[in-house]
């Protein structure tokens, strides 16, 4: 996931428990059994789908439920994706999107969160800087007892979304099914490329059938290459013009051991570690000319080529 989550678990004073995560870029959910098992004062699950990646989400409600734990989604990466072909974010007691400018809805800055919590609802309105009764301004509200103790409860944070932001959003949203459709046709190409010219060294997790994919951002990991090999590899790529990004850079702010640095706690986390050691991340513009995606990818496997000493 990204630094943002154990940053802002810290800000509030708790403390973060890191989880195992698998080949396919998602939570293991038999270490978060263990890790609850192992820390029983835990009280929330904060679960980042990364990238649009997508756990069992029936059995992270189940293994919530039975444990008392309240869920919380990190949706920054999931605007358009689905579980079951409803948009994910629902099974959680809170739900935060993104619009930052890497995401699929892009406002340059922003977001918004989602709950069916009335009492949240109304919380959320007085920290995000509503004040006096002006929650009569929301066309959307809960009731208007719940705003009354929110008002006199709730500090002002004042981060409430501008109208240009808000105004940059509504035709993405509106229009999303349709560019979901282009990114995944996209991607789709980029992948055919990837298994067909190196699908012996790049692996490209695939997800649940229950979700809905989409494909605004390239994951792959390479196999059966050495360190050396793997540096070969990002070399290759951005002498070639494309820029693929190393989850294990020092400077990656999805890698755990960064956050150490800021006194994010350490945790032993060997299989993520694995995977990360040779995984990639590269964002699929969406400006970018459909031919365009084929080339890039068929660097890709190029330089995968290279690295793994088929071709000088």
């Amino acid at each position: 996931t990204f630094t943002a989550l154990p940053s802002t678990i810290m800000r509030l004073g708790a403390e973060p428990v890191l989880v195992e995560a698998t080949k396919s870029w998602i939570m293991d959910l038999d270490d978060l059994e263990k890790k609850i098992a192992a820390f029983p004062d835990a009280k929330v699950l904060l679960l980042s789908h990364m990238r649009g990646k997508v756990a069992d989400m029936d059995r992270v409600v189940e293994i919530c439920e039975k444990n008392g734990i309240t869920l919380v989604e990190d949706c920054a990466h999931s605007c358009g994706v689905t579980w079951r072909g409803k948009q994910l974010g629902y099974h959680a007691k809170v739900t935060a999107y993104s619009t930052q400018s890497d995401k699929v809805i892009n406002s340059g800055e922003g977001g918004f969160v989602t709950t069916d919590d009335d009492e949240i609802a109304a919380k959320m309105i007085y920290l995000s800087g509503c004040y006096e009764r002006r929650y009569g301004k929301h066309a959307v509200r809960p009731p208007d007892d719940l705003c009354e103790v929110a008002m006199a409860e709730m500090p002002n944070l004042s981060c409430r979304m501008n109208e240009v932001t808000a105004a940059v959003m509504r035709p993405l949203i509106a229009n999303l099914p349709q560019r979901v459709e282009a990114y995944n046709r996209r991607y789709d190409s980029v992948v055919k490329v990837l298994r067909e010219e190196a699908g012996d060294i790049i692996v490209v997790p695939t997800q649940d059938e229950r979700v809905g994919t989409v494909g605004d951002h390239l994951n792959f990991y390479l196999t059966g290459v050495t360190d050396e090999q793997n540096a070969l590899f990002r070399q290759t790529c951005v002498a070639m013009g494309v820029p693929v990004s190393w989850f294990q850079s020092q400077v990656n702010a999805r890698w755990h051991v960064n956050w150490r640095k800021y006194g994010s706690p350490t945790f032993d986390l060997p299989n993520t570690d694995e995977v990360l050691r040779f995984a990639y991340d590269l964002k699929m513009p969406p400006y970018f000319d459909d031919e365009d995606f084929p080339a890039f990818a068929k660097v890709i496997a190029y330089a995968s080529q290279v690295a793994a000493g088929n071709v000088e």
